[in-house]
């Protein structure tokens, strides 16, 4: 990694700042290093530490009306004995809420609901529907997920993660989330198959951090729940690669026994332009010419083909957000 890409002065204060398991050192910061923060997702946890700051991104705009909307919903949903989770969301560092993602288990049903409580449906993929309703509080976007899947491709068994859920406190109450094993297979999934992601935010290494130091992560459980679904390889590279993002942030191992970063020799440097941590080009092939081959072995024909259109226009998103002259301009000059 060159000295170009190593992280600044002011990033690095930001980061002992945001750490949920350490104390900051009390040094103060003249200008917050706002790209770091907002391509990070650390808007709430800086606001956490610092009286008085404001997150500029979009979603911190309607944070209020999430919450409140949130719980309007969770009541419909126990009232009517509705199966749920909210994921991506209800994390042990603290995130802002844009978009509301819940897993149920009926689509239709739940869609309903929604539409009766003033809702319309803006879009549908397989396994996936877009909600929205607007009031004089703002809009609320709620992303309804019968698996969880991105573009047709399922990663995680939902039904035994219904089954192990756990309580999650937020500003208007508690919510049923993804016990901390299975939250922690979407972020992976998410980061690595969700086209323009393929990156480790250090918000998502700093909630393993806080997962494994509380030993509420069930590795073994995680690769066997990845391998099932054939994105084994991915997995263990998206764990290695959390464990090098930690390295470079704090200059020490994630952990003294080496448990994610003997997993592989997956290294995400961080990427100043971008002020976060890219996954390679050449490891998103590698990780989904892995999963090709096992759709290969275990697929239709037809389902291996989808998928591999899926991944092709993967690499064509990735390659415009970070080649294109629009995003490229307004990076060097933000």
């Amino acid at each position: 990694m060159g000295s170009q890409n190593k992280i600044t002065t002011e990033e690095n204060k930001v980061s002992t700042l945001v750490h949920p398991l350490r104390e900051p050192d009390g040094s103060s910061l003249d200008q917050l290093p706002t790209t770091f923060i907002e391509q990070n997702k650390l808007g709430a946890a800086v606001a956490a530490k610092i009286p008085g700051f404001e997150d500029s991104t979009p979603e911190a705009v309607t944070e209020e009306n999430v919450y409140t909307e949130l719980n309007t919903l969770i009541q419909t949903f126990e009232a009517n004995d509705v199966e749920y989770a909210v994921i991506k969301s209800l994390l042990p560092v603290p995130k802002q809420i844009g978009d509301i993602d819940i897993l149920v288990t009926d689509l239709d049903a739940v869609g309903s609901q929604l539409v009766s409580m003033g809702y319309t449906l803006e879009s549908r993929q397989p396994y996936k529907r877009k909600y929205c309703r607007v009031s004089n509080q703002g809009r609320v976007v709620v992303h309804l997920h019968e698996e969880i899947a991105w573009h047709g491709q399922i990663y995680v068994d939902k039904n035994k993660l219904l089954r192990n859920t756990v309580e999650a406190t937020y500003p208007k109450g508690q919510a049923a989330v993804p016990s901390p094993t299975h939250e922690a297979l979407i972020i992976a999934a998410h980061m690595l198959f969700e086209k323009a992601n393929n990156r480790i935010l250090l918000l998502d290494a700093l909630s393993y951090r806080v997962w494994y130091e509380n030993d509420e992560l069930d590795l073994d459980e995680m690769r066997t729940m990845a391998d099932e679904y054939g994105w084994l390889y991915g997995l263990q590279c998206f764990l290695s690669g959390i464990a090098d993002v930690y390295r470079q942030t704090y200059d020490e191992p994630f952990a003294a026994d080496g448990v994610l970063s003997s997993m592989g020799d997956c290294r995400i440097p961080y990427q100043r332009l971008y002020a976060t941590f890219l996954i390679s080009f050449g490891q998103m092939y590698t990780i989904r010419k892995h999963r090709i081959r096992w759709m290969m072995q275990n697929k239709t024909s037809w389902e291996t083909l989808h998928c591999l259109q899926t991944y092709i226009r993967d690499f064509i998103t990735e390659a415009t957000n970070r080649y294109g002259f629009t995003y490229t301009m307004k990076r060097v000059f933000q």
